[in-house]
């Protein structure tokens, strides 16, 4: 499968915006770059650009905790057991 990507009036590549939320950086593509784009490198039958719309400051969390009480979930975010790539939520009065 091939993600769906265009060229904007810039000349940067678009991409999809789930990969823009993926924090998708680089594109490795095979053949020759395409017309107006400058790659960040080009080898023989491939040729890599940068993502220059990712999300930056983006991560998808393994699992979310619903914690509605604040003093709870602050507590739960300094265990020193809680990862990285975990979430909590909670609702706001």
């Amino acid at each position: 499968m091939v993600p769906k990507a265009g060229l904007r009036p810039t000349g940067s590549i678009r991409l999809h915006p789930l990969l823009d939320m993926l924090n998708v950086r680089y594109l490795i593509l095979r053949g020759e770059p395409l017309p107006g784009i400058q790659p960040l490198f080009a080898g023989a039958d491939y040729w890599v650009v940068e993502n220059p719309q990712r999300y930056r400051a983006c991560s998808v969390p393994r699992s979310v905790q619903h914690v509605t009480d604040p003093q709870e979930r602050l507590k739960r975010m300094a265990d020193e057991n809680f990862a990285r790539g975990s979430g909590l939520r909670g609702i706001r009065p």
